[in-house]
């Protein structure tokens, strides 16, 4: 389930980057799509949620049953998260700062 759940979450942030690329070349007159693109957090929840239903795959299969919106949107938010984590601790260890 790791190399899986890796793969997962590389492939959501493979998404999570194209949908930034994408608003930051064009620029999406509906306000509330353009805000959710410009934040990968929120973009991760619904790209990881969407993700779950798609392929099946649910965080928390292991230790609760199958709740229908509920598992997909738990592991759209539990991913983005981990994601999200992952991503500004990276960024903080290999940012230059100027001063």
């Amino acid at each position: 389930m790791t190399a899986e759940y890796l793969l997962f979450l590389l492939v959501g942030r493979l998404l999570i980057f194209i949908g930034n690329k994408f608003v930051s070349q064009n620029e999406i007159k509906i306000k509330f799509i353009n805000k959710l693109f410009s934040c990968n957090l929120c973009l991760g929840v619904w790209v990881y949620g969407l993700m779950s239903w798609f392929t099946g795959f649910y965080v928390f299969y292991d230790w609760t049953s199958y709740i229908p919106i509920f598992a997909e949107l738990a592991a759209g938010c539990f991913s983005s998260y981990l994601v999200y984590l992952v991503e500004i601790g990276w960024r903080s260890l290999h940012e230059v700062i100027e001063i």
